[in-house]
């Protein structure tokens, strides 16, 4: 039970953390705050989000969830199967092709170091959060194929408090850092959902 509770206490944390610094940031929006703010903020992400996730998955590991607070597992098990695998196989590639654009375009890193330009070319020419929506799909799809009731819908507590952050704080985050051209790039981009037409 206690990595429940510190998964919860690190939902609870990011959240309360996101509130926070969106308040300062709206107070004082600068490149220097908007660029410590976000150092904030991945730290909470880091330590809130997903150690606690990365700790569950050996304890009490993806399948011993349910049996720990006596729920049922997820029913239908060869169908969230194969539907998990696909999800984790498509946010495992939208994650890794983030990464690289990040790194060979942005000059920056997923956390701590922030890019020094915006990256709006290779797939973040369709959509703005190519990373996060690939983290989604990666939770939720390790939970389908785990068949654990618990760790399924704590992914979609936990992606909604992750856009959360994206809406409150990092749009602002990097509006305050890349100005108009950021502006621009948003209203032109889908927010997570990606777009297939060309142009």
């Amino acid at each position: 039970m206690e990595i429940i509770i510190f998964q919860a206490l690190g939902g609870f944390s990011f959240t309360v953390a996101t509130i926070l610094l969106g308040i300062v940031l709206r107070k004082k929006p600068v490149k220097e705050m908007a660029e410590k703010t976000s150092r904030i903020s991945h730290f909470f992400y880091n330590f809130g989000l997903a150690l606690p996730g990365l700790i569950g998955m050996f304890y009490p590991g993806l399948t011993h969830f349910d049996e720990t607070i006596g729920i049922k597992s997820l029913p239908f098990r060869s169908v969230s199967f194969i539907l998990g695998v696909s999800m984790t196989l498509t946010g495992t590639y939208l994650i890794f092709v983030s990464i690289r654009a990040i790194k060979n375009i942005g000059h920056g890193a997923p956390s701590f170091k922030l890019t020094k330009k915006i990256v709006d070319v290779d797939i973040y020419k369709r959509v703005r959060n190519p990373m996060s929506s690939g983290y989604y799909l990666l939770c939720t799809g390790i939970s389908l194929a785990a068949g654990s009731t618990y760790l399924t819908i704590g992914s979609i507590i936990i992606s909604l408090i992750h856009m959360f952050n994206l809406k409150y704080f990092e749009e602002l985050e990097l509006e305050v850092r890349y100005g108009e051209p950021y502006i621009k790039y948003k209203q032109n981009t889908p927010f997570l959902i990606p777009k297939f037409k060309s142009g």
